[in-house]
């Protein structure tokens, strides 16, 4: 298969692996419950070119999961289970703190983004962990972390106002 998009849930004890020549999406409704390890893998197969690359949005359980990502053309592997981030309030009137087991120094890229994946947010240089959303309505967020390792952490988040 060249090309992977998956809104699957993989359940506790379970373990999966995603094998794709160009792109794996793992799209809101795609988790990984307690317990559970899942995989994905870039490789080059027969009749693949283009960009290759991993795209991860997942919702529910995945701060408990054995996560490990892949890409055999760079030799990267990533367990994300040491990382975690907390928002609070949640739900939220557009104001928040973000806490995270790791320094905000460590965050290359933060950006929020609206069921449509469209960014409403995004900072290269988080100054402090109080985030101020002036312009979003009330609905349901991603907030996406890119760490200056490459990892990618996502975590929802309701704006009430």
């Amino acid at each position: 298969m060249h090309n992977i998009i998956s809104k699957q849930v993989i359940s506790n004890g379970a373990t999966a692996t995603y094998k794709a020549g160009a792109e794996i999406q793992l799209l809101p409704g795609f988790h990984a419950k307690s317990g559970s390890t899942f995989h994905a893998k870039i490789e080059a197969l027969a009749g693949c070119g283009g960009t290759q690359s991993v795209s991860f949005l997942p919702e529910g359980d995945e701060h408990n999961a054995d996560y490990a990502m892949e890409n055999t053309n760079s030799h990267v592997s990533r367990n994300l289970t040491s990382y975690n981030i907390n928002i609070f309030p949640n739900p939220n009137p557009g104001t928040f703190q973000l806490e995270t087991n790791f320094p905000l120094a460590d965050i290359a890229h933060l950006k929020i983004i609206n069921l449509l994946g469209v960014p409403v947010y995004e900072t290269q240089n988080l100054a402090s962990n109080e985030i101020q959303l002036a312009n979003s309505g009330a609905g349901l967020y991603f907030v996406v972390i890119i760490l200056k390792d490459g990892t990618v952490l996502t975590q929802k988040m309701m704006v009430q106002r």
